[in-house]
């Protein structure tokens, strides 16, 4: 993804938008999971691409760009273990959805 250099107005309403976009993303697969954590945090990801944007920040703007990069990052790292955890829960409570308490197959 290329982030075109843009104001810190422009930048901060960016980021904003990403935060809701993290907010509301729901994962019911671990591939969706994945999905999230490439397009946030991959390599070439959202996040990566806007902390590239730290060169066009005017020098006196950078402290905060960088905290607002920072939260940004770690709201994006707290919904990736909370997706995990709940599609974790989810695929292990399927593997357990057998009735226990039926006879087992015959011989």
């Amino acid at each position: 993804m290329v982030i075109f250099a843009l104001d810190m107005e422009q930048l901060l309403h960016q980021i904003e938008e990403y935060k809701k976009q993290i907010e509301t993303t729901e994962a019911a697969t671990a591939e969706e999971v994945e999905s999230f954590r490439t397009r946030f945090l991959g390599t070439k990801g959202i996040i990566k691409a806007l902390m590239g944007e730290m060169k066009n920040i005017p020098a006196n703007q950078k402290k905060d760009f960088g905290q607002v990069m920072n939260s940004l990052k770690m709201a994006a790292e707290e919904k990736l273990e909370l997706l995990r955890s709940s599609t974790s829960g989810q695929q292990n409570g399927q593997e357990h959805g057998k009735d226990l308490t039926l006879p087992g197959a015959s011989i």
